[in-house]
């Protein structure tokens, strides 16, 4: 796969359209470097970047609103709660324990961080940020395998199979499902979700829909009894109730 199809995000949790606005602005030379490699044809042949770019950003595009738009908010989930755990890992442990763990194929090895190819029997990659520094990439996807960007223009990447990723696919307990026809899905998955504390922001990502809509949700969940809302300045954290927690069959928070 062409690296310039895998741009590292420059902020956590950059939207869709950032993303292909980053795959673009690929360089020129990037670009015919890496798309002759992959299809094995001289970088003077490869076709302009300008004829290619934007094709492929329309049918990723495309590719997001119909397979991961729709079932972002529980992709969302596991990702997250993968990124606090690696961060307690980090804190705890240090850097030793964070890739200890990270995947079975990783090592650190005597202040280097090696990959072990699987594809390639006894293949080992050592890992080069350049200065750049590494940025660690929990993915949905990658199971059971961990992908290394071998040309990083920028800082290094690893993607890894995020923790959990088995569970993505479990059907809702019993009682969110018997619940989503009396209340709706969007706000059976806002109670589920708040078994923590969010914000509106929060939870507009999480869920996949816009603040406006959890706003309007919220407020319905609030009038019945099953959230609470409390306000620091100009943030507002959502809570469900006990009331919530014994309609999902679920201890109180």
């Amino acid at each position: 796969m062409p690296s310039f199809l895998f741009p590292v995000p420059q902020e956590r949790l950059p939207s869709p359209a950032t993303e292909l606005d980053l795959l673009l602005a690929t360089e020129e030379s990037f670009f015919r470097r890496e798309y002759g490699a992959v299809v094995g044809m001289p970088a003077a042949e490869v076709p302009e970047p300008a004829a290619v770019l934007p094709r492929l950003a329309q049918a990723l595009h495309r590719c997001h609103e119909l397979l991961i738009a729709p079932l972002w908010g529980r992709m969302r989930a596991v990702l997250d709660a993968d990124v606090a755990r690696r961060a307690l890992t980090l804190v705890d442990g240090g850097v030793q324990a964070l890739f200890a763990e990270l995947h079975r194929d990783v090592a650190w090895d005597g202040g280097q961080l090696v990959v072990h190819g699987r594809r390639t029997p006894h293949a080992v990659f050592t890992v080069d940020t350049g200065g750049h520094g590494l940025v660690l990439l929990p993915s949905v996807f990658n199971w059971p395998n961990v992908g290394v960007d071998k040309s990083p223009v920028a800082a290094a990447s690893i993607r890894y199979p995020a923790r959990g990723v088995g569970l993505l696919w479990e059907p809702p307990p019993p009682a969110l499902a018997g619940l989503a026809p009396v209340l709706g899905r969007t706000r059976t998955a806002l109670l589920d979700a708040l078994a923590e504390p969010l914000t509106t922001p929060a939870l507009a990502t999480r869920l996949g829909i816009t603040p406006s809509a959890v706003s309007q949700h919220l407020g319905a969940l609030r009038g019945a009894g099953l959230v609470s809302t409390q306000r620091d300045g100009r943030t507002a954290l959502h809570l469900r109730t006990e009331r919530a927690a014994h309609l999902l069959g679920t201890s109180a928070p």
